[in-house]
């Protein structure tokens, strides 16, 4: 069951953000390596980290449809890039 979820998963079109945000999640947890936290810290730390990277995303492929489009961003656009933000 594990391995047909792995998979799907690496299978889809979001695995780019997957791997993106695992090498982002392993560098916060080899930064908090040499003065380690307690494990909900941890926790903490790293959903910080995933919420921040998510945002960014989300700001910037606003930005850049924007820019790219010469014109607003509209609901239903800014819905889909929050989803996809949100792998």
């Amino acid at each position: 069951m594990l391995r047909r979820f792995l998979a799907g998963h690496l299978g889809s079109d979001d695995v780019a953000r997957v791997i993106y945000g695992s090498i982002l999640g392993l560098a916060l947890v080899v930064a908090l390596e040499h003065h380690p936290p307690g494990p909900a810290e941890t926790t903490v730390a790293l959903l910080g980290a995933a919420v921040a990277v998510g945002l960014a995303e989300l700001y910037s492929e606003f930005v850049g449809s924007e820019v790219n489009q010469h014109r607003h961003v509209r609901r239903a656009e800014l819905r889909s890039m929050a989803v996809d933000a949100l792998a």
